[in-house]
């Protein structure tokens, strides 16, 4: 009887694992394809999408973070983006294009690329639940 009992509490637990897994793919699949702020909005709120990706701030969990984020929740016009890993930080480097292209004097206000860069370095910590930090962003204006 007691052998009985531990077999059917194993398989109940094999089950509820299952099931975890299966609602985090799902969830991972969701962020992958739509981005973070869909996905709390379907889920319920940004907290419980993490809760139920799980993620550790480990560089993997980071790469994963920042470029779902600037691939769907940055809604920006850019260029092109380049991320990569440097040391124990992510660099970002984002291109926009020139306010005017046409004209090759054109004069840039860095005011707009410093904007740009506080607004997504803002965005990759809130919607990273905060954490992404020390990642070196780079936004600079160029003729697309």
């Amino acid at each position: 009887m007691k052998h009985k009992k531990c077999g059917l509490m194993k398989e109940r637990i094999r089950h509820i694992l299952k099931e975890e897994t299966k609602e985090k793919r799902i969830v991972r699949r969701m962020v992958e394809n739509e981005g973070f702020k869909f996905a709390s909005r379907v889920i319920g709120s940004l907290e419980k999408v993490h809760e139920i990706l799980d993620l550790k701030g480990t560089e993997e969990d980071m790469m994963f973070i920042v470029n779902t984020i600037l691939k769907h929740d940055l809604n920006e016009e850019t260029c092109s983006i380049k991320v990569s890993k440097h040391f124990h930080s992510i660099q970002i480097l984002v291109n926009i294009p020139l306010p005017n292209p046409n004209n090759p004097n054109a004069w840039i206000n860095t005011r707009t690329e410093i904007d740009l860069e506080i607004k997504i370095s803002d965005m990759i910590y809130k919607l990273g639940n905060g954490l992404v930090r020390g990642h070196d962003i780079n936004v600079s204006a160029i003729r697309c």
